[in-house]
């Protein structure tokens, strides 16, 4: 059936665009934890910068 078709290739459009979309969730979280880390790092280097003056 034509009709089912479509229905069925609407879900494998839409299952890949759920996946994609956690991919990129799962990349910003990511990229967040890194800029904390390089936040830390850069608080640190300022009040070693600070302690050395």
């Amino acid at each position: 059936n034509d009709l089912e078709e479509q229905l069925q290739l609407f879900q494998k459009h839409f299952k890949n665009a759920q996946i994609k979309l956690a991919d990129q969730s799962q990349e910003i979280v990511n990229l967040k934890a890194t800029k904390d880390i390089y936040d830390a790092q850069f608080a640190t280097f300022t009040d070693e910068l600070v302690n050395t003056k």
